[in-house]
């Protein structure tokens, strides 16, 4: 309609009043178009009414009168309005052009804070195992040092005027009394590193009964998992491939290997006499239960009655009996075991 109205030079208003007198109102469709086909008709029908009124049209010609007279029919007023459309929003989720860096800065941020924490986590986890090492070093040295003071008296070979005296009599000159404070003379002298030059000097009165006692009292193992140092024995620590206790293994793996090998002798009933203490009774606790294991120093100390088998451990005098014995030397466990299983392969039990 505008269009049209535009070229006719006409205003649309005058257009719509026009085509209402020619009864051309009706081909105007609802969005105010006019069908292509009838474009030509119509403007030459708005034509031929010659030029515009000035006067204003007849209260009959209203836009109402109109469209009633063309047959188009008018709307209901006060009806409900024309739906408007939605407007359209945009996704918050979308980032923007310009919200893009911001995000991920932000994305940034988050993967920083995190490497941050797993860092903070992992430098608690190796504070805690260098605690651990630096107590464990402390236990090891008190251990060593124990083990250094349970060790046969002393005597040193020969002094710069020419005498011999027991360390004991050096210390208690020295003005220290009693067990303590000479044990505690020992540990000063270990601390300042004077001990080794001395110790260098010193010749065990009696060499047997001191390597008895590093037999009996020392022993060297690495402390990692299930290996412990048995009870009554000083710990020197050093690595798995050294360890008297374990080997590296765990002891319970030989302990279970003794079993094994017992039983496939048909042994039940066992004797172990001699060895430290403590590893006697690190046997016995963990021995496969269906073997009945009795340990002691002597064999004299163990009822033997009934006995399959009985392990003299070291240099221990065997008794005066008929039970099936077997001798085995080496030092800590791991010796033990594998001296048991290589005398029961060559027959001796």
């Amino acid at each position: 309609m505008s269009e049209l109205a535009s070229d006719l030079r006409i205003s649309p208003s005058e257009l719509r009043r026009r085509l209402g007198q020619a009864g051309l109102l009706r081909h105007v469709q609802p969005d105010d178009s006019i069908p292509t086909a009838l474009v030509d008709n119509v403007a030459t029908a708005v034509r031929r009414q010659g030029a515009a009124e000035t006067k204003a049209p007849s209260k009959g010609l209203d836009l109402d009168s109109l469209m009633a007279a063309t047959g188009v029919k008018p709307m209901k007023r006060g009806g409900a309005p024309r739906p408007q459309q939605a407007p359209r929003h945009r996704d918050p989720k979308a980032p923007s052009a310009a919200q893009a860096p911001l995000q991920e800065l932000a994305a940034r941020l988050v993967r920083a804070k995190s490497a941050n924490a797993e860092l903070a986590n992992k430098n608690r986890e190796l504070e805690q195992e260098l605690d651990t090492l630096r107590l464990t070093l402390a236990k090891t040295q008190a251990r060593a040092l124990e083990a250094q003071e349970s060790a046969l008296a002393l005597q040193v070979s020969k002094g710069e005027d020419g005498e011999s005296a027991k360390l004991n009599d050096l210390l208690e000159t020295r003005g220290l009394i009693g067990e303590d404070e000479r044990n505690a003379a020992i540990r000063a002298l270990i601390e300042v590193r004077r001990w080794d030059a001395l110790a260098a000097g010193l010749q065990p009165l009696e060499p047997s009964a001191a390597r008895s006692a590093l037999e009996l009292y020392v022993v060297m193992a690495c402390g990692r998992g299930q290996c412990e140092a048995p009870k009554g024995m000083g710990l020197v620590q050093v690595t798995p491939s050294r360890c008297e206790v374990c080997g590296g293994e765990g002891p319970k793996r030989h302990l279970r290997r003794l079993g094994d090998a017992m039983l496939l002798h048909g042994l039940r009933r066992v004797a172990l006499v001699g060895g430290p203490a403590g590893y006697r009774r690190l046997v016995r606790e963990n021995l496969d239960e269906r073997i009945k294991m009795l340990t002691g120093s002597k064999a004299a100390a163990v009822d033997l009655e009934g006995i399959q088998c009985l392990i003299l451990w070291g240099d221990t005098p065997a008794p005066e009996t008929a039970v099936a014995t077997l001798r085995v030397q080496g030092r800590g466990l791991v010796q033990l075991v594998d001296a048991v299983r290589a005398g029961f392969a060559a027959g001796l039990a």
